[in-house]
């Protein structure tokens, strides 16, 4: 099943794909085509053993503090991310 991703923007294209019987994450997806992804921690895998190396999308206005880890933030993907050409 999928469910919209960011209540602010319903429309957007990011969709969490959930197991249809049991209602668990699977992945993240576009609906646009430009990317599919797996969160370890909210697919129900143990972080420490795939530990992200920075964290995206961090959005001030909703409260949420900038984490103290030593990993980098930012407001969106890593800076150096660049889209795949979808031809």
């Amino acid at each position: 099943m999928s469910h919209r991703f960011n209540a602010d923007n319903p429309d957007g294209p990011l969709q969490l794909c959930t197991c249809a019987s049991c209602g668990a994450p699977i992945m993240l997806d576009d609906k646009q085509r430009r990317i599919r992804a797996v969160v370890p921690n909210l697919m129900g895998f143990d972080p420490d053993s795939l530990p992200a190396t920075y964290h995206a999308f961090l959005d001030p206005s909703k409260g949420n503090e900038k984490p103290n880890d030593g990993r980098a933030v930012h407001e969106s993907l890593r800076p150096d991310f660049v889209w795949p050409d979808p031809t």
